[in-house]
């Protein structure tokens, strides 16, 4: 697990039979800085690319959802930011 992307290198003969699960866990244990990328690809493997990429946003369709009676707010997450505040 000393490669750049550990989450893909090959583990050795006694932990290739562990589950994908498993693996993360492994991971998240020896390596936690590769963490975020094993389960974007975790994610992506399991449950598909529409729950990994984001679909573009359509501002007029969300507009169109509105009404006086029903705001809308706005959330935007900032992954990087999080993660330099974590390294302090």
């Amino acid at each position: 697990y000393a490669e750049a992307a550990a989450e893909i290198a090959d583990l050795p003969r006694s932990f290739r039979d562990l589950s994908p699960f498993h693996r993360l866990i492994l991971l998240r244990v020896l390596r936690p800085d590769r963490l975020s990328a094993a389960l974007t690809q975790f994610v992506n493997d399991n449950l598909g690319a529409e729950f990994v990429e984001q679909a573009p946003f359509d501002m007029e369709a969300t507009l169109a959802e509105s009404s006086n009676l029903t705001p809308l707010f706005f959330v935007r997450f900032l992954a990087r930011l999080d993660l330099k505040c974590r390294s302090r």
